[in-house]
């Protein structure tokens, strides 16, 4: 099955991918490691956008994130990051316009399933 991923970003946009998926019901943080692998395997030479940003010293360090086409990352270390993150509510997970709150929760997928990642950012200010 494949469904459509949106990733939001308030004053980013938005940007969609499509996730291949084996089966229909999976637990929110299977569905985590399918976004968190399929931006990793993204082609071209693409800034990568991660469901998690880069620390300011990685940032320094690396510079903008691209990969060459199919390089596959490190999955399981960015879905790690991608599940903390999840869990202190830095993105909020949303299918068909629900809210999951529980990474262990399953969930019932269709191809017109509605999935987005919603990225919060911190409000800037003083």
């Amino acid at each position: 099955m494949t469904v459509r991923v949106r990733d939001e970003t308030p004053g980013d946009g938005v940007v969609e991918l499509d996730l291949d998926l084996d089966g229909a019901t999976f637990t929110a943080a299977e569905l985590i490691r399918g976004r968190v692998a399929a931006e990793l395997m993204r082609r071209g030479t693409e800034p990568i956008r991660p469901l998690v940003a880069p620390t300011t010293a990685e940032a320094a360090l690396n510079g903008p994130r691209r990969r060459p086409p199919g390089t596959p990352g490190d999955v399981e270390h960015e879905t790690a990051r991608a599940l903390e993150a999840f869990r202190r509510g830095r993105f909020v997970l949303l299918v068909d316009r629900r809210q999951v709150l529980d990474p262990e929760e399953r969930i019932e997928l269709t191809n017109a399933s509605q999935v987005t990642f919603l990225r919060l950012v911190p409000l800037q200010g003083g």
